[in-house]
């Protein structure tokens, strides 16, 4: 595993040379029971088939719809409170998938509004258990999920 934060490295990895890079079997491995064969766990062609058809969501019309992420940041902006301590980084969580939900499936899943939201919940439990398999270095086979 190689990390960088030189901004050539990365400039490199996602426009100039980006055909050269991949995400390789461990990380396809650990992702795949929780992102399935997308554009986010996959290389090579199974990654240029998920991305085109993720491409029309990213049309320029579409990702110029400031409104959308207004709408979600004048939602954000009555929890911050008034001088209190915040849990901003849940609170930026909730705006994230609120936003993308919208922005993606048409419709929110309303984290921001609804605390105890089951999908909230549930996806944010499963980033935990991603980062602590990756972090420990645990592949797991995909049979072992879908047996």
């Amino acid at each position: 595993m190689i990390l960088t934060a030189d901004p050539e490295n990365v400039k490199a990895m996602l426009a100039t040379q980006f055909r050269e890079w991949g995400k390789g079997k461990m990380l396809s491995d650990a992702f795949m029971p929780f992102l399935g064969n997308g554009i986010l766990s996959t290389d090579g062609e199974q990654w240029h088939s998920a991305r085109g058809i993720m491409r029309p969501l990213f049309m320029r019309e579409r990702v110029a719809d400031l409104d959308l992420f207004e709408r979600n940041v004048q939602r954000l902006i009555p929890r911050l409170g008034s001088g209190g301590v915040v849990e901003f980084d849940d609170l930026i969580f909730r705006y994230t998938l609120d936003t993308v939900s919208e922005f993606l499936l048409g419709s929110r899943v309303r984290s921001l509004e609804d605390t105890s939201n089951g999908f909230t919940t549930a996806f944010n439990e499963v980033q935990e258990v991603q980062s602590v398999i990756m972090r420990a270095g645990l592949v797991f086979s995909p049979s072992s999920f879908f047996a």
